[in-house]
């Protein structure tokens, strides 16, 4: 899963995420507490109970706000003090729902079922704040050197020091997660239900974070080359040109890893790489088959696939092929990522050709790079190396270590929940660990948590028009009238060109392979759920066919969509949720997998309807 898939803050550390989201499941409890006051009443003294639970999570509530700015300012001395003021409100709440009185209460029937749940509830709360918190909020100040001496790599090795405490941490928050999973919403009062399906939905992301920190520092050490040196090929993608996985690999480099020192070995551009006459690597025959055999010939289609453990496998053997070393694994990034690292450089400098801008920051990055590289006169070359040398620049920067640890470790964060930093490793047990990471970039086999729809886009046009590419989405689960217990998928996706009319360069405009230069090309991928597949899709309205196989277990269904200068085209498509898990009869919500472009997608999801609630609607 995905760390936060749809809804992104832009600058919060692993530890404010985690907080920004026990301070919302406060603020749901501390509502669920009164809303059961009234039946709680006919049973004697347990409302003096339940408002005194309030009470002590309503200052918890306050003390998770007041621990979010102490942790965004870097000051662990305040931030262990909140914490520990947090455990003991939390602690105290747990001991109000834990009397004798109260546990009578839960066996009472009818309303013993609502007293259970405000109990198991309080109880993962306790735990998050107990058992979580301290672990998460200690790892962080390690990882980014807060509170602690001035350490050459950042605080880095400190916080690799800590992943035994996060271990314990993860074990926590998944017991507290398990806690409230075992709820059925559905046997509550009605005013219970939507609150603690939340407090389900919030604390399965909790745990999903905690996890995902435990398994990036398990698998850090080997990855930074703590015992023996390590190579890694870096892949610059480039979203002006789109692959599935963000962007064609054009510009890349060799790194290495000693001690947690880093040097930069070779570096060079993907029009280096001559077609290889046969796939470099043996292709599965559902892969070729959507793709045919030039994903394993060209270095600009390794990545046509969103599966990125597949593409860097590809690239890491051209790599080999082509007189270089062999890697332990491969990197991913696209210029957006490097504007977010370059928060914590500061602008860079570097050399560049005549007319062209050297001077690199987080608010000129993506504009320098993917749209003034290409308009400015120039050979092809010289434009491949202009990327190439700002690239350079800013790893230059961030080796010499003139950066600031705080903000890389934020803007880390956000490449990886983007999915614009991805990570494979050729070592199968580290390979296993990162599979647990969003930097992962790659589908689940299975559904077990949910529903998951992937929508991932392909240059058609051989332009660098996708720069002014803007992307929609709205997901919406639906519930067939004719068919109550049916689980459908609503996938709509709105496609708009901001490509002017005229002016740009040939390169820009490149081979028009939508007939007009000017029309850009998409070829979108819809990845349906396992078990699952496409029922109908409609272009602007209007049935029709797709090509379809299948991928890593589920079906792929393709559709071509040409969209003129300052035009918009919508691709409206109908999936089964599929039958995976018992996931017909569950209200589960879906998890949305997209290509990252260069502005980002504009999402909308919502949950599926519960059991007797209506349909969404009755199109099916």
């Amino acid at each position: 899963m995905a760390l936060r898939l749809f809804d992104r803050p832009d600058t919060m550390t692993v530890t404010g995420r985690l907080l920004r989201a026990v301070e919302r499941r406060h603020r749901i409890i501390a509502a669920l507490v009164p809303l059961t006051l009234v039946p709680i009443a006919v049973v004697g003294g347990l409302g003096a109970h339940a408002a005194r639970t309030y009470t002590h999570l309503r200052r918890a509530a306050d003390l998770t706000a007041t621990l979010q700015h102490a942790v965004m300012s870097a000051d662990p001395d305040e931030a262990r003090a909140l914490v520990a003021a947090l455990r003991r409100e939390t602690a105290a709440a747990r001991h109000e729902v834990g009397g004798p009185g109260w546990r009578a209460g839960t066996r009472l029937p009818g309303l013993g079922v609502d007293l259970a749940a405000v109990t198991d509830v309080v109880t993962a709360l306790d735990q998050v704040a107990t058992d979580v918190l301290p672990a998460v909020l200690d790892t962080t100040h390690r990882l980014t050197g807060a509170g602690l001496p001035r350490d050459p790599t950042g605080g880095l090795s400190g916080g690799l020091t800590a992943a035994g405490s996060l271990d314990r941490a993860e074990a926590a928050a998944r017991q507290a997660h398990t806690r409230v999973a075992r709820i059925d919403p559905d046997a509550l009062l009605p005013q219970l239900r939507a609150p603690v399906r939340t407090v389900q939905q919030q604390l399965d992301r909790a745990a999903a974070l905690v996890s995902a920190g435990a398994a990036l520092l398990r698998v850090l050490p080997a990855v930074l080359g703590a015992d023996q040196p390590r190579t890694w090929l870096v892949l610059f993608q480039n979203p002006a040109e789109l692959r599935a996985t963000g962007g064609m690999p054009g510009a890349w480099m060799v790194v290495r890893f000693a001690g947690g020192a880093l040097s930069i070995v070779e570096q060079g551009n993907a029009n280096m790489t001559r077609p290889f006459d046969a796939p470099v690597l043996p292709l599965d025959p559902q892969l070729k088959a959507l793709y045919g055999d030039r994903i394993g010939r060209f270095a600009a289609n390794v990545n046509l696939t969103p599966d990125f453990p597949t593409a860097a496998a590809l690239a890491a053997e051209m790599h080999r092929r082509r007189g270089g070393r062999p890697v332990d694994g491969a990197i991913a990034l696209d210029p957006v990522a490097l504007s977010y690292l370059l928060r914590a450089t500061g602008p860079v400098t570097f050399r560049a050709g005549a007319g062209a801008d050297g001077r690199l920051s987080s608010a000129n990055a993506v504009r320098l790079l993917l749209s003034d590289a290409y308009t400015r006169p120039g050979s092809p070359a010289e434009k491949n190396d202009y990327f190439a040398d700002a690239a350079r620049a800013v790893f230059d920067t961030v080796v010499s270590g003139r950066l600031d640890p705080r903000a890389a470790l934020s803007a880390v964060l956000q490449m990886a929940q983007e999915r614009r930093l991805l990570l494979w490793s050729a070592h199968p047990g580290e390979q296993a660990q990162i599979e647990r990471l969003p930097v992962a970039g790659r589908l689940p086999l299975r559904d077990e948590a949910g529903p998951n729809v992937g929508i991932f886009l392909n240059d058609g046009s051989g332009a660098k028009l996708n720069y002014y590419l803007r992307t929609t989405v709205a997901l919406t689960p639906v519930a067939c009238v004719t068919e109550r217990n049916r689980r459908m998928l609503r996938v709509e996706t709105t496609f708009t060109s901001q490509v002017p009319p005229s002016g740009l360069p040939a390169y820009v405009l490149g081979l028009g392979l939508a007939g007009d230069p000017y029309t850009m090309r998409l070829n979108v991928s819809l990845f349906a759920p396992t078990g699952g597949g496409l029922a109908e899709a409609r272009l602007d309205g209007r049935q029709i066919a797709v090509a379809s196989g299948f991928e890593r277990s589920r079906q792929v269904s393709m559709a071509t969509v040409d969209i003129a200068p300052g035009a918009t085209r919508t691709l409206v498509a109908l999936l089964d949720a599929g039958t995976a898990e018992g996931r017909q009869t569950q209200a589960l919500t879906p998890q949305l997998w997209t290509t990252p472009t260069v502005n980002g997608w504009t999402i909308r999801t919502a949950p599926a309807p519960g059991p007797g609630q209506a349909p969404v609607t009755s199109t099916c």
